[in-house]
């Protein structure tokens, strides 16, 4: 049986009144309705009408506790969460998530490249030489085209990559893709900071050479 993950509709039942009746003794925080998920360690109810930011403040918690991460603690919630709404969720299919939009990528591609691009926080030309030369030699280096349609919203971010394309350089770089893992280009991907590429969902997929481990 597939795993199931919530969809983007917002449960309004789950407010603080509902969630005291379902966890009597538990702390809730958060906002008055939404997503929610239980930790049972600290028997605290996390409620966010986001569940991006719900994720984060999980997480965040767990750390804070010194209670470990789960690497699939994303899975985790999402499971919880379905229990109480099934008609909220759907099967989890990673044939088709592996299908990255191009808002997604586009959204990565500032994040993790254009910010440290503008701010000066790139890596070093050593650094980023020996990154490609790993690359270059990966076999999840994959030689694939992403299709997307340029729209106003993208057609910035679209400018900002070609001016960092024809501004970086590696002697590798005539072997450089894209990432099979993350889907980011590789010219580009070599020069960024690890840290906003540091995914909670791609660590265990990247290959055991791999410089982002």
């Amino acid at each position: 049986m597939k795993e199931l993950i919530r969809r983007n509709e917002i449960p309004r039942e789950f407010n603080h009144a509902r969630l005291r009746e379902m966890f009597p003794s538990a702390t809730i925080t958060g906002d008055t309705y939404g997503f929610f998920y239980h930790v049972e360690a600290t028997n605290t109810v996390f409620v966010n009408m986001g569940w991006v930011e719900l994720y984060r403040k999980v997480k965040a918690h767990l750390k804070g506790n010194n209670i470990e991460v789960p690497i699939n603690l994303s899975l985790i919630m999402h499971a919880a969460f379905c229990q109480y709404r099934p008609d909220l969720c759907l099967e989890r299919d990673p044939e088709q998530e592996k299908k990255v939009s191009a808002w997604q990528m586009m959204n990565r591609f500032f994040q993790s490249a254009v910010v440290p691009y503008l701010n000066g926080s790139l890596v070093g030309q050593e650094e980023a030489d020996r990154r490609a030369a790993i690359c270059a030699a990966c076999p999840m280096n994959k030689d694939r085209v992403t299709e997307f349609c340029v729209s106003c919203a993208t057609r910035s971010l679209v400018s900002a990559a070609n001016q960092f394309l024809t501004s970086k350089h590696t002697p590798s770089d005539p072997a450089l893709n894209h990432c099979g893992v993350c889907q980011c280009d590789l010219k580009m991907k070599v020069w960024c900071p690890k840290e906003p590429m540091d995914e909670p969902e791609y660590r265990s997929q990247w290959p055991e050479h791999c410089w982002m481990r």
